[in-house]
This record gives structure tokens, sequence and C-alpha cells, in this order.
């Protein structure tokens, strides 16, 4: 139903005292008054014809004004109601046109409280999302809400359910599960079980569906590769890609392990690992050298030509691991830990051996990353098994290969490295798969699967790489004498557990053409990128199928590639001449100087500030904001009138963005002037001494 206003319905699903004004569960509107023909007889049952699937509504009824398309315009008003609460939340989605497609809250004849929904230009989603306004300063005055639809353009309609009056601070999460950094409330029962691991449907990550009421930005530059900071915006998003080397590759066979014996010769990542290590001032590589046979070390000033050092472990090579006592390596990830306080195990290496009746997956520790202790052996895994540390939770992850629905992965997080190498069959939970967008190769048409899952830390969230296999299966590549076809796409968590995998186009592929080096079956770094000055180094293992004994062989001729991007460059929210704006959600920082990362060389960037209610606080105006331009992974803003926004440390505000003619990545407010982040930098570089960004422009 929809509870009368004078009724004042209490809900039983929030507190004891809330007032429900509206649940829109009813056949009618009640007392609620309609004009026009955009709300229809009555509340909404979901989606309506020809709209986008519509969710994150309430029960089974909303506000939806998507009758007629966008064509239907209309108002709905509710009876006079007494501000008896603290707070009025709602849940609001649709178009963003102010005073427009809104929901407004009227006192004395005014409207004093006003929120729209999000989009005004292609693309997007319907969900609807959590809102709420402060209104302390009107109790016990009487009130009335109304909803607008007045336009009839793209994204003219409006989506509104679950209005209450509540006196918990809405920005207050839930006292349920841990808190994350950036405001994310996590469920009590963590991680989540996956009701139907083989169901392929595409999912949006609950923090896109339900993002805090305010964010806190004090860790990292804060990215654009989704609508999680974004109110409303009218930029368009790019995603972009990165170039690969024209020194490529930059490790191929050539030491007789390498070689191996001209079989099936490799000097590959497979996984394993690229770090900065700041001890000696050395890019590190560990890599799979000889299929099946040995894990070596190469090392790198400038990380573009690399050496390999003689070692003591087997006299005259660069091997880590004798062959005695081992088996036939596969998989492995190796990890430098910054926050462990024994030295003796400052790197950490997941590795898996074969065969499986003997050996599986296995755990070593090392004080250099040449020496290793172990092995402590891991339960049955699947190969390239591998692992990752999530420094936001301090939990170590093994992403485990599983077959649930062909190659899937499992979860299994923990706080010791060592100790959580040993689970149960329970502690291990379904992770992720390939889905319904992840379509096969039009020249094979295999169902895809998810080959491997690599994650790290990347200034403000987990940067995934999703290798989606394509095909063909191991005995038709193994006849054809050709390597398999695994593309490398990018995800992103702002939680650790949930991805979201907005752009579907390869990252990095092979050229699938006969002959190159990287013809097919890329892997990622475990540890995935590195931080150059302005760019990030993307380290990957491929595949040419040539073996010079055998004529060809899916597994010969491993090599390693690097390819560059802008730093934070996933994805950038870009204007043209006429210019847009980007409005953040409420934010709260501890710093007080605004950077951004923006190439507008022919443009410009402004900024402003604004409070709770929309309004902006002087002198932090667009008009006295010092227009940013050029093309810099490090600008700082200022405001004529202002040294810096300390005085709105520790506020609830927004940040609009004015650009004209330029393309913004990032950005950030920081303690520091000289814009260090204090996010974290993935795999590390020559800047850098520790996990995180502390340096900024005063980098080495």
């Amino acid at each position: 139903m929809v509870c009368s206003l004078a009724a004042a319905c209490i809900t039983t699903g929030r507190a004891a005292d809330d007032i429900v004004l509206a649940d829109f569960e009813g056949r009618d509107y009640g007392d609620w008054k309609t004009a026009g023909d955009a709300f229809g007889a009555g509340p909404a049952q979901g989606t309506l014809p020809h709209q986008k699937p519509v969710s994150g509504y309430v029960g089974h009824g909303l506000v939806n004004t998507f009758i007629n398309g966008d064509r239907s315009l209309g108002t709905l008003t509710s009876p006079e109601f007494t501000i008896k609460r603290k707070f009025i939340s709602f849940l609001i989605g649709g178009g963003g046109h102010e005073g427009k497609t809104c929901i407004n809250l009227i006192v004395d004849g005014k409207v004093v409280r006003t929120a729209t929904g999000t989009h005004t230009t292609p693309g997007g989603s319907e969900d609807l999302a959590p809102a709420a306004w402060d209104v302390k300063e009107f109790a016990g005055k009487m009130a009335r809400i109304e909803i607008l639809d007045q336009v009839t353009i793209r994204w003219g309609h409006i989506n509104v359910d679950h209005i209450v009056l509540t006196d918990r601070d809405p920005a207050e999460p839930a006292q349920d599960g841990e808190l994350l950094y950036n405001g994310i409330r996590l469920p009590k029962n963590w991680p989540p079980r996956i009701a139907n691991p083989k169901d392929r449907t595409p999912q949006t990550a609950p923090w896109l569906k339900h993002p805090p009421l305010v964010i806190p930005i004090d860790v990292g530059r804060q990215l654009f590769v989704d609508d999680f900071l974004i109110e409303k915006t009218d930029l368009k998003r790019t995603f972009h890609y990165p170039q690969k080397y024209a020194g490529n590759p930059v490790l191929k066979p050539e030491t007789p392990l390498e070689l191996n014996g001209g079989r099936l010769p490799c000097a590959t990542l497979f996984q394993d690992g690229v770090w900065f290590d700041p001890k000696d001032r050395l890019f590190k590589m560990w890599y799979h050298a000889g299929w099946f046979d040995g894990t070596a070390l190469a090392t790198s000033k400038d990380g573009l030509h690399w050496e390999r050092p003689q070692l003591d472990v087997v006299k005259g090579t660069n091997r880590l691991l004798p062959a005695e006592g081992h088996g036939q390596r596969d998989g492995c990830a190796v990890w430098l830990d910054y926050f462990t306080t024994d030295p003796a195990q400052r790197f950490k290496m997941f590795l898996y051996e074969r065969p499986e009746s003997k050996f599986n997956g296995q755990v070593f520790t090392s004080p250099d990353g040449v020496h290793w202790a172990g092995p402590i052996r891991t339960p049955t895994v699947g190969d390239n098994t591998s692992i990752s540390h999530n420094p936001f939770r301090k939990k170590w992850i093994y992403s485990v290969r599983t077959g649930r629905d062909g190659r899937t992965r499992g979860y299994r997080e923990c706080d010791d490295f060592v100790k959580g190498a040993s689970w149960t069959p329970d502690e291990l939970y379904h992770w992720a798969g390939a889905d319904a967008l992840d379509l096969p190769d039009p020249q094979v048409g295999d169902r895809t699967q998810l080959y491997n899952l690599d994650a790290i830390a990347y200034e403000s969230l987990m940067l995934g790489v999703f290798a989606i296999h394509r095909g063909p299966a191991n005995e038709v590549c193994a006849k054809l004498k050709q390597p398999k076809l695994t593309d490398l796409e990018l995800a992103y968590s702002r939680d650790g557990f949930h991805w979201h995998r907005p752009d579907r186009m390869a990252f990095l592929a092979g050229t699938r053409k006969e002959g190159d080096w990287d013809r097919a079956y890329l892997h990622s770094a475990a540890t995935i990128c590195a931080i150059v000055g302005d760019k990030l180094y993307f380290y990957y293992g491929a595949f040419s199928g040539i073996s010079p004994k055998l004529g060809g062989h899916l597994y010969a001729g491993g090599a390693t590639g690097l390819a560059f991007l802008r730093r934070d460059g996933f994805a950038s929210m870009d204007a043209g001449e006429k210019g847009g704006t980007l409005t953040t959600r409420l934010i709260t920082f501890k710093g007080r100087h605004l950077f951004v990362n923006l190439d507008a060389p022919k443009g410009e960037l402004r900024a402003e500030v604004l409070d709770e209610n929309g309004n902006v606080i002087a002198p932090f105006t667009a008009e006295n904001c010092l227009p940013a331009v050029g093309d810099g992974t490090r600008q700082r803003v200022v405001w004529k009138g202002a040294d810096d926004l300390a005085k709105l440390s520790g506020r609830k505000v927004k940040l609009r963005f004015h650009l004209k003619h330029g393309q913004l990545y990032a950005f950030w407010v920081t303690p520091d002037a000289s814009g260090a982040s204090h996010g974290y930098v993935a795999a590390g570089g020559p800047e850098f001494d520790g996990p995180t960004d502390t340096v900024g422009a005063s980098g080495r």
C-alpha cells in the first residue's frame, strides 16, 4: 500500500520509530495527488515497456514516470505532514535534470530541499540509489513532497521509492559489518556466498547499487572508472588502452634453461610478478623459464632493459629453485610484503607444481626473493592459482582456479599468508567467472571462461585483470600447434570482492597472427602494473607457438612484453568545446589541497565546492577558481581568496568540476602541497619507498 501520511505508517525494515511517508506498494497513490500523465493511475511494478531494467527499489512498487517513454509530463504531490524526525531518506534514480526530473521538499510554500536522478546523456542504468535530506532545522513544521517530471528530452523521467522520516543519520552506515576506508559497510557475513555460481548473468556491484551517502576520499586518487563518486554529469566517459612498447619483447628465451632444448622455449610471465624493490632500487621480474621447468629472476634499472643475475641457488644460472625435489612448475605469483614484521618473510610466493598426485599448491617465503623457505602445501587447487594482498583490509587473498562451470575462480581470504594456506572446503568461496557479456571469439565460437584473476591495490581501489579464455580447447590447440586465445580485460573493486567490469574490450590482446611473438595466450603479471613517472608499466606474457624442434606447439615461444598507459589513465570524463560539468556525491576529506589528473592543452578546468544542499560555498566558486590548463597527471586546483581547503576539512561537501575541451582522469584532496595521494602504488616504482604515494612531486 501507499502509507497515508496522516496515519504515519511505521516500517518494520528500519528503526522502530521511523515513519514511512510512502512505500508505493498499493494499486493507487492513496492520498497523493497526481497531475498530468507521467504517473499513471498508480505505482509502477518495476520496469516499464522499452525501459532499461530498473533495480534498487524496495518491494514491488515504485514511482516510475517512464510511461510512454520520456514523452509524458506530470506532478505527484503528497498531503501535508509534520516533520517529526531529523532526516528524510528515499531512493532515487532516472533523469538528472535540475528542477525538471526531481523530488522536492516544500516548507512554507518554498522548495527547501531537492534531489534529481543521475543521468542526462546516453548510457547509464535505471538503478535507484539511496539519498537523504537533513531536515532538523524544519522540526515541527508542516511540509509537502512533490515529485516532478517536467521535461520530454532524453532521460526525461524520474524513479522514486521508499520515502522515510528517520532520526538515524543516513550518512552513518548501520552497525553491521566492517566499515571500509571509502564509506562502504560490508555485510556481517563476509565473504558473501554466491547463490548460483553457474549463473552467467552480469551482476552490478552492490557499492554501485547503494553507494554510501557520504564517501571519505582520504585514501588515494579518486578514479572515474565507474559512477561511485558521481552524483550527476553530462561529461562522456572514455576508456583508454595501453600502447605496446616498440622494443618488445623485453625478455625472450636465450639461456639454456629458457630455450628448453628447442622444444618449448619460454621466458615469460605466467602470473609470477614484477616489482620495483626500493631496498636496492631495482625492478625485479620473477618469470617462467623453460616450459614447466624453472622459476627465474631478472633485474632492471629502468624497467625496459633486463639482465639475468648469476645466483648461488643453481650455480651459473638465475634459477631460484633447484630441479631436485621439485615438480614441473605451472602458475606462480610472487609478492613483496611491505607490511610484514618478519624480515625472513619479506617476499611471499605461491607455486603450482605438477604432477598433481605428488605436488600441487605450495607456499614459500624469502628475505630477498632469491632464497626461499618452504614449501607449505595448500589443499588441492587448480593450475594458474595465484595470490594477492588487499591492504585496505589487511587480508591475503588466494585466487584459486576452480572448475564449477568451466574455468572459474575461488576466493580465500586470511590474515596470515602462511597460516592461511590451509583451509577447509567451506572456507573457499566462489568468486568470479565469465558471464554473458564475455562473448565468444567469432572465429572459434567456444564459450568463454575465466582463465586467471589477478588483483592489486592501485590508489583508492583494487585493480583486477580478468584473463578471458576464448578457446580453442587444449586438445584442439594441440592438433593445430597454436596457442590458446586469452585476452586481458580490466576490472575494478571497491570492496575487494565484487568486481565492476564496465568495458569488455580487451585491454591487452594477442595479434592472432602466425609468426608474431605475441600471437596469443596472454598472461598478466600477478602484480599487474608499476608506476614510472607519469606512466603505468604493464608487463605481460605472451606466446608465439613457435617451437624450433616441434614446428609448433600451443605452449611454445613464451616471451615477456611491456605496454604503457597514462597514470590513472583507465578512464576519463571528457568535454568538448561547449563544456560540461561533473558533480560528485557528498564527500569528506581531511586534506587541504585539491589536485587533478587533467589533459586539457586547449581547454580548461575549474572547480567549485557545494554544501549538502547544493549551494556554492564562497570563496570556492567556479568564478574564483584559477583555470587548470595543459596536460599533467598532478595539477593543483586553487581559488582566489583562499589559501587552501583547510576550513572545509571534515565537512560534508560536493565538488563540481567545470570542464571545457579536455579529459579529467582523477581528483584527490591531500594534506601535502606536493600532491602526494597517500594511495597505493600497485607494484611500486622509482619514486616510491613504500606501498603508498607519500612523496608526490617531491619524489625521486
